[in-house]
């Protein structure tokens, strides 16, 4: 295949992706009328019809899901293909764009750049900030390379490699009802007022879902989506906030902020690693993601990410593992 049938499949698999032209349009940033023209001409090459077009999007035909699926698979090995070249022919450093959740940047960011920076000082990174939503949108734009997000029932077309599950404290300020406290129950966090974010972000779905299932209601005093806003809220007394422990680390050691393990029922969440081209990536980013995985388990075994049932944070005899 030539260029311009290269393009006119990544077209394709655009829209099949988004179900509709004008979704595809607007994150190609093309006219919506070109996008139908690449296509049409697309089956009138292949001589098929590869879409079935309704008022309410489009769906591929047999023949257009095989086409969706072997030209994905040739499109990021054409991607790749261009990498590695480029990387072999010294023209230009390794470069990674990494999308990467708020309370994740926290406490992966710093010495995930530092271990990259000592091993492999030619791959340029740059990070985006975002929630898990956002960084799965940019994976599947491949606007990003490398993804850390949290899987939920948001994001069930999202398939990446487990890095470790989280389970879910009750953060409150030192004079919290549960300081000193091993476990609290989901329904005793519910009798004290919350600050939680808002729909439809990953953890307040998470929660939804696990007060739902304990057929308790929360008290929600506050919503908002910041992280940083939260502990504030929180450390000065504004309510209690249900986070991972990772995310207000720093806090609990300088004991400005408490955590309590939630149980009855556990709530936990999984964090994935996944890249934009599912199936081979370029030498920068396999570099990166390798460091990601290893850095993980470090943050893990050094206790600086999650802790187990019945064991409290830090400076209290805290141990951790990865799921």
């Amino acid at each position: 295949m030539d260029l311009l049938d290269l393009r006119k499949l990544s077209v394709f698999v655009r829209v099949v992706e988004n179900g509709s032209f004008t979704r595809a349009a607007a994150q190609l940033v093309v006219a919506q009328s070109a996008i139908s023209r690449k296509v049409r001409e697309l089956e009138e090459e292949l001589g098929t019809q590869l879409l079935h077009r309704d008022g309410h999007g489009v769906v591929p035909t047999d023949a257009g899901l095989q086409l969706f699926t072997r030209a994905k698979g040739l499109l990021d090995e054409s991607q790749t293909l261009l990498s590695d070249i480029k990387e072999m022919g010294g023209s230009s450093p390794g470069s990674v764009v990494l999308g990467i959740p708020p309370s994740v940047s926290q406490v992966l960011l710093t010495p995930l750049l530092t271990s990259i920076r000592a091993r492999h000082p030619d791959i340029q990174v740059k990070v985006v900030e975002g929630f898990s939503g956002h960084v799965q949108e940019w994976l599947l734009n491949r606007r990003i390379d490398i993804g850390v997000l949290y899987a939920s029932r948001k994001l069930p077309t999202l398939v990446g490699d487990e890095l470790v599950t989280e389970d879910m404290f009750v953060v409150g300020p030192p004079s919290s009802p549960f300081a000193g406290k091993d476990l609290v129950t989901l329904a005793e966090v519910c009798s004290v007022p919350l600050v939680v974010p808002s729909r439809p972000h990953g953890l307040r779905i998470l929660i939804d879902d696990a007060c739902i299932k304990a057929k308790v209601t929360p008290i929600v005093n506050i919503e908002i989506n910041g992280l940083a806003t939260v502990k504030d809220l929180v450390a000065k007394g504004f309510g209690h906030a249900i986070l991972p422990s990772s995310a207000v680390l720093s806090e609990i050691e300088s004991r400005e902020l408490t955590a309590t393990r939630i149980v009855n029922p556990t709530i936990n969440r999984k964090l994935l690693l996944a890249t934009a081209n599912q199936r081979s990536v370029g030498r920068a980013t396999r570099e990166v993601a390798q460091l990601i995985r290893l850095q993980v388990g470090e943050l893990v075994r050094q206790h600086r990410w999650s802790f187990k049932a019945q064991e409290r944070p830090p400076g209290e005899c805290v141990r951790s593992e990865a799921s």
